[in-house]
């Protein structure tokens, strides 16, 4: 069912630079609110109006546009998914993305629920095992401190957590059950939102303007190449 409260959002891609600028041109002239950025070789302008789009379609075309106007559903941006909310967008995590991410850190198969040992950290201390999980945990929250379904994080949080227990029953021969009390014994308590908050932007997870959403994508960019201590095993997942 279609929202016939707010005007519809549109998106113009292309590729080309040139056209890129006389779209924010007409755009602006037309005093219209939209956000733009780039992700590899294309560069996206969504934007909203309260009248009818073929009066910017025609304008476009006055400036020799000729690029395809669409209604904007949803799209991937690094990482994050961004879709429609209203007349604003919301930034979720894809459930594939899950999966992608316990698949690069080896925390397991996702998607069936199979987390395994991580062999090559079994010869390292049981300190440096729990750091090494928690300090990943605590990227991933930073990375998407903008989405809205938290939850997602939070079966993240469970499934490194188990995939923690079977790197320390196989690195001391224990049952999971064993490793799980041997965990709680020296106080590494389970993963959750709240061992590693987002130290610097927290979010409540509600959806942003299109105006927000434009300083969210440019702090997403940033968040890849701040920090690289922290975010470096980000950069590879997300490039």
């Amino acid at each position: 069912m279609k929202d016939l409260n707010y005007p519809p959002l549109w998106i113009v891609s292309t590729s080309d630079r040139m056209m890129h600028a006389h779209v924010l041109a007409v755009l602006e002239n037309l005093g219209l609110m939209f956000i733009d950025f780039k992700e590899t070789s294309h560069y996206h302008i969504i934007f909203t109006s309260d009248r009818p789009v073929s009066e910017v379609i025609l304008a476009l075309r006055r400036h020799h546009v000729t690029l395809k106007v669409k209604r904007f559903e949803k799209m991937m941006y690094k990482g994050y998914h961004i879709k429609r909310a209203g007349q604003s967008l919301a930034l979720t995590i894809p459930i594939p993305q899950l999966t992608h991410l316990a698949h690069c850190f080896k925390y397991g198969v996702y998607n069936h629920h199979r987390p395994e040992s991580r062999r090559f950290l079994v010869y390292q201390s049981i300190d440096y095992i729990y750091k090494r999980y928690k300090d990943e945990m605590t990227a991933i929250h930073d990375y998407y401190r903008y989405a809205t379904n938290k939850i997602a994080l939070a079966k993240l949080d469970h499934f490194a957590y188990q995939s923690l227990v079977c790197t320390i029953a196989h690195k001391y021969r224990l049952t999971k059950r064993c490793a799980r009390l041997k965990l709680n014994q020296v106080g590494f308590q389970p993963f959750s939102y709240l061992n590693h908050p987002s130290p610097d932007c927290p979010h409540t997870g509600e959806p942003y303007t299109l105006k927000g959403v434009r300083t969210v994508l440019r702090e997403v960019d940033s968040l890849l190449t701040t920090d690289p201590t922290t975010h470096h095993h980000l950069k590879k997942i997300f490039k």
